[in-house]
């Protein structure tokens, strides 16, 4: 006499039994491949944030696009005095004055002095029309 446990089907279609035991040895085999993936996933949205360029490459591409929209316009320059804004700053003067933009100045520094340096620009008579700042 069979007893019917709850675990297999008695009369029930035996391709159901294969097939769960196909599932079963599926996920058994690439299981873990699946959560890896999704741990990937997860990482990657998690992590995804803007990326600006740096250095003469980032100042060439910000020279051509003030260029276009600010043809004539004064700029001042704002950046820490670390090398990496160092190159940058000097690529982008040289990219905006052949471009036809007036840089007004650069001021570069620590906070304090970016401070004083943007007072002195206010109370200058060359108010910049537009004012770059470098992160």
């Amino acid at each position: 006499m069979i007893l019917n446990t709850g675990h297999w089907p008695l009369n029930g279609d035996a391709d159901t039994m294969i097939s769960g035991a196909r599932r079963s040895r599926f996920f058994s085999n690439y299981g873990m491949l699946g959560v890896l993936l999704l741990l990937c996933l997860f990482f990657s949205l998690v992590t995804v944030k803007d990326q600006y360029p740096t250095g003469a490459e980032g100042a060439r591409q910000l020279a051509a696009k003030l260029v276009e929209t600010k043809k004539g316009a004064g700029t001042l320059i704002v950046a820490k005095d670390i090398a990496d804004h160092d190159s940058f700053v000097e690529e982008l003067t040289a990219r905006l004055k052949d471009g036809g933009i007036k840089v007004v100045g650069t001021i570069r520094g620590a906070p304090p002095a970016i401070r004083q340096g943007l007072d002195a620009a206010a109370r200058s008579d060359a108010v910049p029309d537009v004012v770059l700042v470098i992160r």
